[in-house]
């Protein structure tokens, strides 16, 4: 009689055993059998009781036989944000110290700033990934942990990430995502995902591309697509995909599903590309010829040759290598790489070299709005746009006042370089508007002036403390300071006028710069 009346109890709670797939998730990828840097196209659909699902989230994780290489999420109606007391408050690329960094070469480290925060009661364990791709949608690197979040605080995770050479020069993406487990063990999406983008340059003498980013995925009526591309040394073998999908229109159920797909080999030629360092030179000017950017185009394979013709009757062999030409004109440089295959392929690019002298002004950042009695620091940017090296001045004016003059020395040609000012406020007028001008002195043979300077302004001037800017140091300015006591520069949340003593922190320095300012009005 004890035996049956257990059984009466717990049988109500048998389905629920099950609930977690109570949602039916179906994938399928465009093809069986893929080559490397071929297009993978993942679809399905997901429905509750035979009808498509209104909202929710869909994970998604592929695996290569080595490893994870992407980890996405999907908003299934973007029209309807899912909420979750779970946010990825901010995903953003950036240097070693946490700085915004928007763009980079090929063959270098990038770290990726994700900021997550707990707005529920307890502390949640969350499984955080950052994965990176290319224009073409290719998996450059990616970075996966399981991490701590306190209730109502926020955790930093900050990995660091290699670009490869063989990327694709233009717009890459940079998606964040946050899981209660991982999607291949049925562990969903806890929030939407958040992305960003960044730019993949040629070299320090490219200016970043015009392109706009391009959508690698859709959703709409219970579907999902999503698209990527493998890389030219894609692992051979089993790939599996799996997606987790939770509806909160649905009862809050979840659902999984998953599906396989091979990569096969073919040995192939390699794929050559080159750098010319800087793109275009005068007579004499030693030039960096960088063929790092090819790729071998095979898994374990790699390029042994590399013959250059510089199109002027002289030849080198090497990765890297360096030319001057005597003469003005027109050449065109070829390579010609062999692999470890004994595939060989040849590209080809054409050099200008002319004399020309020219220096330019490119960019001016400033507040538009400073205080009184405060630093102000003016970044400004330059360029030489001739063929030559060259040294000349650059000089910082407030309303035709000099303020600092600075030498650029030795400029290369095409080389940019950023230069910061520090302009101290002490004296400006209340209630006024600035202008800055930044100019260059011409060198010698320039014949273009007109880019040499540049303007910029109205700056307006207030009193030091009047953060929220009602004429007074009261009760807001103070609310406003205590808001965001203790952030630093580069967090998300950042505001430079509440630093008042000009240190890169809101701290207790700024607190009592503010408190001898108290009560004052203007």
């Amino acid at each position: 009689m004890i035996t049956l009346l257990f059984l009466l109890l717990i049988f109500p709670m048998l389905p629920l055993a099950n609930s977690q797939f109570a949602l039916n998730v179906t994938v399928q990828t465009d093809k069986d059998s893929y080559l490397k840097r071929e297009r993978v196209n993942i679809t399905g659909n997901v429905t509750y009781q035979g009808a498509p699902v209104e909202d929710g989230l869909v994970g998604i994780q592929i695996e290569s036989p080595l490893r994870t290489i992407l980890l996405r999420s999907l908003n299934l109606n973007e029209s309807r944000p899912s909420s979750s007391t779970i946010e990825i408050v901010t995903i953003c690329p950036v240097d070693e110290y946490g700085n915004p960094k928007w763009s980079t070469e090929r063959g270098k480290y990038l770290w990726f700033k994700m900021i997550i925060k707990n707005n529920g009661l307890t502390t949640r364990t969350v499984h955080a990934s950052i994965s990176v791709t290319d224009a073409c949608l290719i998996p450059l690197d990616m970075d996966m942990t399981v991490i701590e979040v306190p209730a109502g605080e926020t955790v930093i995770f900050m990995p660091r990430m290699y670009i490869p050479w063989w990327a694709t020069v233009g717009k890459a993406f940079v998606y964040s995502n946050v899981y209660d487990g991982w999607p291949k063990d049925g562990g969903r999406p806890l929030c939407p995902e958040k992305s960003s983008n960044f730019d993949i340059i040629e070299s320090i003498y490219s200016n970043p591309p015009s392109s706009p980013p391009v959508r690698s995925d859709s959703t709409g009526n219970g579907t999902y697509n999503m698209t990527f591309r493998l890389p030219p040394d894609v692992t051979p073998g089993t790939y599996k995909v799996s997606i987790s999908a939770w509806s909160p229109s649905a009862g809050g159920y979840e659902g999984f599903a998953s599906t396989i797909f091979e990569v096969v080999y073919v040995p192939s030629p390699p794929w050559p590309s080159f750098v010319i360092k800087p793109p275009v030179a005068g007579p004499n000017y030693t030039i960096t010829f960088d063929a790092s950017p090819s790729s071998a185009e095979g898994y374990n394979d790699t390029i042994t040759n590399y013959l250059w013709d510089f199109g002027d009757g002289k030849t080198a062999e090497g990765r890297i290598v360096t030319h001057s030409y005597t003469s003005e004109g027109n050449y065109t440089v070829t390579l010609n790489v062999t692999d470890s295959e004994g595939f060989w392929n040849v590209t080809s690019r054409e050099i200008s070299i002319l004399i020309t002298h020219n220096v330019t002004v490119v960019n001016l950042e400033c507040p538009n709005v400073i205080y009184d009695n405060w630093l102000v620091y003016i970044k400004v940017t330059i360029k030489n746009i001739g063929t030559y090296p060259e040294t000349f001045n650059v000089s910082l004016y407030v309303n035709s006042s000099l303020i600092e003059e600075l030498v650029i020395s030795d400029l290369g040609p095409y080389e940019i370089k950023t230069i910061t000012y520090t302009w101290n406020t002490t004296g400006l007028k209340l209630l006024a508007n600035y202008i800055l001008q930044v100019t260059v002195t011409s060198v010698k043979n320039e014949t273009d002036l007109t880019d040499n300077s540049i303007n910029y302004g109205p700056i307006f001037v207030k009193m030091l403390g009047d953060i929220v800017f009602n004429r007074k140091i009261d009760l807001f300015d103070a609310v406003a300071l205590l808001r965001i006591y203790g952030v630093k520069e580069g967090d998300s949340n950042w505001d430079v006028m509440v630093d008042l003593v000009r240190d890169g922190a809101i701290n207790l320095f700024d607190a009592v710069k503010l408190l001898s300012k108290y009560g004052f009005t203007y």
